[in-house]
């Protein structure tokens, strides 16, 4: 695999900044992930205001009592882990009922920073109803205060100053302030900073509901029941969340990025380097050249400093510029406009292509001319093998075209083709089967039997021991003396030749060759080649007598005289003698 490398050293143009707080206010459950490189929160949780209480008469000089502040709590060096997420409660606030104690706001939650919300304040159906008390503070590492509590109802003159007890405030920089005391007011708790105010009670004539509790966490007021009956106390304030830290500055100094092969696939694994990856998770926004796109991609940093993601959509083949426009991990993030672009190459896949097929050759003979055609990419190599065509061997050629070497068996040949030099693996274009016949041959030691000077044609006769490849049939050509003395090539002959061996005794010698030894070729043939074999033939003059001189008559007992043989042709074969009758030679 071709890595496209590019490592530069860049400023990225923003900094280090701090998050604005992240502000939960809606009741329930949720869940907050960290960003990339984040490892302390500040974190602040305000539990949710207790209802005041409500009242149900028909005449009554009596008021529902105030309801409890919810606590406060703060962890300024909140640990976490980059890319954990941690479960919230925000506290709902407590609800005010008809002539009944008005409910307990719930306790919010970030992880193990807790907050516990106010108590409801008690009805005032029968007394003036007590106030809920405030949440108490946590402990433990941090800030943490408790919740003022909701006033008592009070009767100052009877229809003109009664009134519902005031809620109590959240916790915040202090404890949260309880609800006012004086007989003439029946206000709720003051607010102080960051933490809700407690609500009013009733002071009109003829009573009511109680008035709701100020956000963060203020306790609701009482209900009053004058000349009517049935009334709720005010609904308590829900709780918050408020969740604050520093975002780091992501960068990256070295982006590289494989080739693409589209045969197997249209990603490519970008990598990015550099010591400001911190561990964590992110969604990396990039740009492709070709095809042109504006994309998006999950990453995980598992260990700092290098982040993996997968480029999508390549699939046009040619160059293409991958630029990395902006890391976000959450809230966190930074935008890049150098040293962010890595160019790969995207490949069609390699395609083998064909071989042609050349016409069967003889053995000892090279092959036609094999050619490559409808690949894609460029030879790598071609290769060859035997039977049984199962190892093949690499030939060192890169170019399309092909002649092989003398050949003594069956052969199959083929190119190897790779396309580029990035991911796209070598393919084998098809197979060529050059088919090499066998020679035939004869065993002999060329030497045709003699035969004599004739006047008229004859024929000779070559012995053989054994033959292979089916020969049948032969061919002579003499050498130029041979042709001079009278000795005529031979043309194609048919013969039926054993393949245990005999005599080839077809072999035409014309009239009135002069005796001599001569020497030629013999071609012999099978079905589909050819072979040579050197060969000679002595023809030798007729043979003559002579004559014999006649010595001096012997006497009986006694040797001959000299017996000389003159005017012969040829060698003395034997000597021979006959006595009377003279017809019997010995």
């Amino acid at each position: 695999m071709r890595l496209k490398l590019l490592f530069l050293l860049f400023f990225v143009f923003s900094s280090l900044w701090a998050q604005p707080p992240h502000t939960f206010t809606t009741p329930g459950n949720g869940t907050f992930k960290i960003p990339a490189g984040v490892t302390s929160l500040n974190v602040e949780c305000w539990g949710a205001g207790g209802a005041g209480g409500g009242v149900n008469n028909l005449v009554s000089l009596f008021g529902g009592g105030g309801g409890g502040g919810g606590a406060y709590s703060r962890v300024s060096t909140f640990g976490v882990t980059p890319a954990a997420s941690l479960s919230y409660k925000v506290g709902a606030a407590g609800a005010g009922v008809n002539g009944a104690d008005g409910t307990n706001g719930e306790s919010t939650n970030f992880s193990t920073v807790i907050a516990l919300g106010g108590s409801g304040g008690k009805h005032g159906n029968t007394a003036n109803g007590a106030g809920g008390a405030g949440a108490a503070a946590s402990t433990g590492t941090g800030t943490y205060y408790s919740g003022g509590a909701g006033a008592l109802a009070r009767t100052i003159l009877v229809t003109v100053l009664s009134s519902g007890g005031g809620g109590g405030s959240a916790g915040t920089a202090a404890n949260g302030n309880n609800a006012s005391t004086n007989l003439l007011d029946a206000n709720g708790g003051a607010a102080v900073t960051g933490g809700g105010a407690g609500a009013s009670g009733m002071t009109l004539i003829g009573g009511g509901n109680g008035n709701s509790g100020s956000s963060p966490g203020g306790g609701g007021g009482g209900a009053l029941g004058l000349l009517g009956a049935n009334f709720k106390g005010g609904n308590g304030a829900n709780g918050q969340i408020k969740i604050s830290y520093t975002c780091p500055t992501y960068s990256f100094t070295g982006i590289s990025a494989p080739d693409v092969c589209i045969s197997s696939g249209t990603t490519s694994l970008v990598r990015l380097t550099g010591a400001g990856l911190p561990v964590g998770d992110y969604v990396v926004s990039y740009t492709t050249t070709n095809p042109s796109a504006s994309l998006t991609a999950n990453a995980t940093v598992n260990i700092a400093g290098t982040l993996e993601f997968t480029a999508t959509g390549l699939n046009s083949t040619g160059s293409s510029t991958i630029t990395v426009t902006k890391l976000t991990s959450e809230a966190c993030f930074n935008d890049f406009t150098t040293g962010n672009a890595v160019t790969i190459n995207v490949y069609a896949g390699s395609v083998g292509g064909t071989i042609n097929t050349p016409a069967a050759i003889c053995s000892g003979n090279t092959s036609g001319l094999l050619t490559l055609t409808g690949h894609t990419g460029s030879v790598v190599k071609w290769q060859y093998a035997v039977s049984p065509f199962s190892v093949w061997t690499d030939i060192a050629n890169t170019t399309t075209a092909y002649t092989s070497g003398p050949l003594t068996q069956t052969t199959q040949f083929r190119a190897v083709v790779k396309n580029g030099n990035g991911p796209c693996g070598e393919k084998n274009s098809t197979v060529s089967t050059i088919t090499v016949n066998p020679l035939p041959t004869l065993t002999t030691t060329g030497t045709i039997n003699p035969v004599c000077f004739s006047t008229g044609s004859q024929t000779a006769a070559l012995p053989y021991t054994a033959t292979t490849n089916t020969p049948v049939s032969y061919s002579i050509v003499w050498s130029a003396a041979a042709n001079t003395a009278g000795l005529s090539n031979q043309g194609v002959t048919s013969f039926a030749f054993s393949s245990g061996g005999g005599n080839l005794n077809t072999i035409a010698i014309p009239a009135n060759v002069a005796a001599n030894t001569y020497t030629g070729t013999m071609t012999i043939q099978n079905a589909n080649c050819s072979a040579t074999q050197p060969i000679q033939i002595t023809i030798n003059a007729t043979s003559v007598g002579g004559s014999i001189n006649t010595p001096v008559a012997i006497c009986s007992g006694n040797t001959s005289g000299l017996l000389t043989l003159t005017g012969h042709t040829g060698s003395v074969v034997k000597w021979q003698y006959a006595v009377s009758p003279f017809s019997v030679w010995t």
